[in-house]
């Protein structure tokens, strides 16, 4: 099985219901723009379907665990954190 990030359905409720549009015409954030918001989205939805879901089943078998007062994550999430913070994800506002 394989997951698609649902990338337009997100993007739909940001613009239609979250209204985004109307945030981005206040001007509280420069040099963002529609495009800008659906460039993140697309780049966020890859991440998640390439990188992330494969690694969900693995993580649900095996979970984190507490080991001399350290959590342990499951095989292969501490790599994807560093390329979730190499990529830049956990520094956008």
């Amino acid at each position: 099985m394989s997951y698609s990030a649902p990338v337009g359905d997100i993007s739909h409720i940001l613009k239609n219901v979250a209204g985004i549009n109307e945030l981005i015409g206040q001007d509280l954030y420069e040099d963002l723009d529609e495009d800008v918001v659906d460039a993140i989205l697309e780049e966020a939805g890859k991440f998640a379907s390439e990188q992330l879901a494969p690694l969900n089943r693995q993580g649900d078998l095996e979970g984190a665990h507490l080991e001399d007062g350290n959590v342990r994550m499951p095989a292969g999430w501490d790599a994807i954190y560093k390329q979730w913070i190499e990529a830049g994800w956990g520094s956008l506002p």
